[in-house]
Order: C-alpha cells, then structure tokens, then sequence
C-alpha cells in the first residue's frame, strides 16, 4: 500500500508537470521552429504514457506467480478490508 501510494503520488507530479509544460509549449513563441505552435496532448494520452510504465512490472509479476494464481485464482485473499480500499480508490479516494 505504501508503494501504491509513492508511486501514485510521483505518477500525479509528474503528469501535472507534463501539463504545465505543454501548456507552455502550446503558446506563441515558446516553440523551437519559428512560427510553430505544439498541440499540448490530451490527458487521455498522457493517462496513457504513464500507464504504459506499469505493463512490464504488471507482467513479472503475474509471469512469477502464475502457478499459485492458476491454482487460487486472482482474487484469492481479497478480504472485506482489501475490497474497501479498492472501491474507495475506484472512487476517487
């Protein structure tokens, strides 16, 4: 959990800072090429750069347990308590 959060957080500061940075290379004279101006990219784009981060180590560790998933399934050991979390994160908290 405590993972969970740091990266969340640094993931968070870094979109924000990708924002800013479009932002200002969107505007009238901040470009490299005289006279061309970037279309900043979408926050569903940038939602997708960084999710892009988390396939590789999704991956190793689904490849590492794969036995003991195929044998109790994914969501063996979800308690109440861990199904709270999920939902107040899916909510936004």
């Amino acid at each position: 959990v405590l993972a969970s959060s740091v990266l969340s957080g640094f993931a968070n500061i870094y979109l924000e800072k990708m924002l800013k940075r479009a932002e200002c290379e969107s505007e009238p004279g901040e470009c490299e090429v005289p006279g061309a101006v970037q279309e900043p990219p979408s926050v569903w784009m940038r939602n997708v750069q960084l999710g892009i981060f988390s396939i590789p180590s999704a991956a190793t560790l689904l490849l590492a347990d794969r036995t003991q998933l195929s044998q109790l399934g994914l969501l063996h050991g979800f308690t109440p308590l861990v199904w709270l979390v999920v939902l107040s994160t899916a909510g936004g908290g």
